[in-house]
């Protein structure tokens, strides 16, 4: 799959990307950042099963001191 490969890449190259997703509270929103890590969400029946971990443009700013 295709968006996979996009997680994939921002992984291995820490590349930022931009992806729309809920939050652990069910808000919807718009996140840019590294991905961490992806894996199945098992408590999803319907949409996307992933469940994307990411690192944030300011969380990356913290750890580097910028």
């Amino acid at each position: 799959m295709r968006i996979l490969q996009r997680y994939s890449d921002s992984i291995k190259y820490r590349r930022p990307i931009t992806i729309t997703g809920l939050t652990l509270e069910g808000h919807v929103g718009g996140f840019t950042g590294v991905v961490q890590s992806v894996g199945h969400d098992v408590m999803r029946d319907k949409g996307s099963r992933y469940r994307i971990t990411i690192s944030t443009t300011s969380d990356l700013m913290k750890e580097t001191g910028d």
